[in-house]
């Protein structure tokens, strides 16, 4: 149950990863520039 609980956490961190890197390449492609810090 553990280990299955750890996997889960780490692909939902990836999927978020993906989400933020995807955001701030439509927004880059926007010329909006999106810091780190407000994310």
């Amino acid at each position: 149950m553990l280990s299955q609980r750890l996997s889960l956490t780490d692909w939902f961190n990836k999927l978020r990863y993906y989400f933020i890197v995807e955001i701030k390449n439509q927004a880059i492609e926007q010329g909006v520039l999106i810091s780190d810090g407000e994310l």
